[in-house]
C-alpha cells in the first residue's frame, strides 16, 4: 500500500512538471494559429539553450496573467524555421501576435519586463499609411507639426520587409511616448509618396518631422549634389566605424541632424544587418535651435532672422563581444 502510494504521487509530480512546462507546437500548428487571427505567443527554442529554458519557464509562471490580460496563450517551437521571418538572432525569441500582427519582444530576461512589455503593446503600434492618409496624418508640406516620424517604406514582395515587421514593431514599441513609427507600401497605396520623396529601394527609412524632406522636395536640386547624395557608397563610414567598433574604444556615436539623418540610419542598421551578434544600438532624439538669415530680394526690405528647432537622432554602435587579448609583439617579449 505504501509502495502505491509513493508511485502515485512520483507520477503526480511528473505530471505537475510536465505541464508547467509550454505546450510545443509543429510548423503545420504555427501556420494554423497564424490564419486564426487570435492573440497568442511563440517561444522559438532550440536545444542546449540556457536563456531558452528560462524564458520558457517565465512564460509558464506567467500563464494566467497572460490569459487574464492579453486574452492570449503561449506555445513553444523548437529548432523551427520560422524563426529567421521574425528574430535576425534567432533564438531564443518570443514574439507576441496580435490578430495576426507581430511584435518581438526585445527587452531583458526577467518576469517584470516582459509581462509589462506585452500588456502595454496589446494593439500594433506601427500606423499603416496610404497616399490618401499620408499627408493628412504628417502634415508633411503644411508645416503644421503632429511630431517626429519615423516611416518605412516597404513592398509585399520584398524579404527583408517582411523580415523586419516583428523588429519594426518593436521599435515602435520603444519610441511609442517620443515619435510616431509608420510603414507605406512603396509599389502599393504609397506609390505616389514613394516617388514624392525619391524612395528606389525597399526598405527604406525617413526619419523627421518631415517638414524639411518635403521642402526640400519641392527645390530644383543641383543633379551633381543629388547624385553625390544617392549613389555615394557609404564605404569609409562603414569601414572607419567597424574599426572603431574592434578597436578597445568598442562604441561609435553617430550625431545626425537633417538629411544625414537617413544616412546615419542606414549606416548603423547595415552593421547591425551584417554582424548581428556583434553589435547592438540605442537611439535618442533632440533638437535644436537653428538661426536663419532670410536676405531680401529688394533693397527696400530689412533683413529678418528666423529662429525654428531642428530635429536631431543620436545613435550609439557599441560592441557585445569581448575581443581576444592580442599576443605580444616580438619588440614587446625582447623588452619583457
Amino acid at each position: 500500500m505504501l509502495k502505491l502510494v509513493i508511485f502515485t504521487l512520483v507520477a503526480l509530480a511528473g505530471i505537475c512538471r510536465a505541464s508547467g512546462g509550454l505546450e510545443t507546437v509543429s510548423e503545420d500548428d504555427l501556420v494554423k494559429k497564424f490564419h486564426s487571427h487570435n492573440n497568442f505567443i511563440v517561444l522559438f527554442s532550440k536545444p542546449n539553450c540556457a536563456d531558452c529554458d528560462k524564458f520558457e519557464e517565465i512564460l509558464a509562471q506567467l500563464k494566467q496573467e497572460i490569459e487574464d490580460n492579453l486574452q492570449a496563450h503561449a506555445v513553444k517551437a523548437v529548432s523551427s524555421s520560422m524563426v529567421r521571418l521574425y528574430s535576425p538572432s534567432k533564438e531564443p525569441a518570443v514574439v507576441y501576435f496580435r490578430h495576426g500582427v507581430p511584435l518581438l519582444y526585445d527587452g531583458p530576461v526577467e518576469v517584470d519586463a516582459l509581462i509589462g512589455k506585452l500588456i502595454q503593446n496589446k494593439d500594433p503600434n506601427v500606423k499603416e499609411l496610404s497616399d490618401e492618409t499620408f499627408e493628412h496624418l504628417t502634415q508633411a508640406s503644411s508645416g503644421a507639426t503632429t511630431g517626429d516620424w519615423f516611416v518605412m517604406f516597404y513592398t509585399t514582395k520584398c524579404v527583408d520587409c517582411q523580415r523586419l515587421t516583428a523588429v519594426w514593431e518593436a521599435v515602435a514599441a520603444d519610441l511609442k511616448t517620443r515619435m510616431n513609427v509608420a510603414r507605406i507600401d512603396k509599389d502599393g497605396k504609397g506609390s505616389e509618396t514613394a516617388a514624392r520623396f525619391q524612395v528606389k529601394d525597399v526598405p527604406e527609412f525617413i526619419f523627421d518631422n518631415l517638414v524639411e524632406l518635403a521642402v526640400q522636395h519641392l527645390k530644383n536640386m543641383p543633379q551633381l549634389y543629388a547624385k553625390l547624395y544617392n549613389e555615394y557608397p557609404m564605404v569609409y563610414q562603414f569601414k572607419s566605424c567597424l574599426d572603431i567598433l574592434n578597436s578597445s574604444l568598442g562604441e561609435v556615436f553617430l550625431h545626425c541632424t537633417g538629411r544625414a539623418i537617413n544616412r546615419g540610419i542606414n549606416l548603423a542598421l547595415r552593421i547591425k544587418a551584417e554582424f548581428p551578434e556583434a553589435f547592438e544600438f540605442e537611439v535618442n532624439t533632440s533638437q535644436i535651435a537653428i538661426t536663419d538669415d532670410l536676405h531680401p530680394l529688394h533693397d527696400e526690405d530689412d533683413f529678418m532672422v528666423q529662429r525654428r528647432l531642428n530635429s536631431c537622432l543620436h545613435i550609439r554602435v557599441y560592441r557585445t563581444i569581448q575581443l581576444k587579448p592580442a599576443a605580444p609583439t616580438t619588440a614587446e617579449q625582447a623588452k619583457a
